[in-house]
């Protein structure tokens, strides 16, 4: 069974959005305090929840657990029987250069809303173990909200956004894009 997002919630980010143009329009601390409030609470129970469960989790699905895919293009999406493969571009420098990375998921067992991503931008990630050893992988975009419940899977693209600490575009940290031969 698919399960939506837990702590990335539309709910959540809609209320990040109303905030965050609160405090933009008033330029008061109180406002920009309730604003980073609301941005991190989540963020704090779903970190708490990943270090509980990262020993148990395979290393791909750790490093997709990492990835930051925040504000990233779905370009592509083919699905078979048991597969599905995300092809997404993450933009840096204005949008002028970019990275693609793929996403290879196998032993897929459920999926919700997948045919509508296609040219929509993610926004938040969310991946979960699950009782019986597969994985739920949910993702809130700009105009819709995906699953997959899955076995394994492989990340393609090198090199990719990792969450650092103590950076300003990111949660959880510092957007770090390490794809030297693309930047100048």
């Amino acid at each position: 069974m698919v399960i939506a997002m837990r702590y990335f919630t539309r709910r959540w980010y809609d209320s990040c959005q109303a905030t965050n143009q609160k405090w933009v329009a008033s330029n008061q601390e109180a406002d920009r305090l309730e604003n980073e409030r609301i941005l991190y609470e989540p963020l704090g129970a779903y970190t708490t929840y990943y270090e509980g469960v990262k020993g148990a989790i395979d290393p791909n699905v750790r490093q997709l657990m990492e990835l930051w895919l925040h504000d990233v293009l779905v370009e592509d999406v083919i699905q078979n029987e048991d597969t599905l493969h995300l092809s997404v571009k993450f933009f840096w420098d204005r949008k002028r250069q970019s990275l693609a990375i793929n996403i290879h998921f196998s032993g897929v067992s459920a999926t919700s809303r997948i045919e509508s991503c296609v040219g929509d931008e993610i926004i938040y990630t969310e991946i979960f173990l699950n009782s019986d050893g597969s994985y739920e992988y949910s993702a809130l975009l700009e105009k819709t909200e995906i699953a997959v419940t899955f076995r394994a899977v492989v990340v393609e693209g090198e090199p990719i956004v990792y969450l650092t600490t103590g950076g300003r575009d990111s949660p959880a940290g510092e957007q770090v894009a390490t794809n030297d031969s693309n930047e100048n």
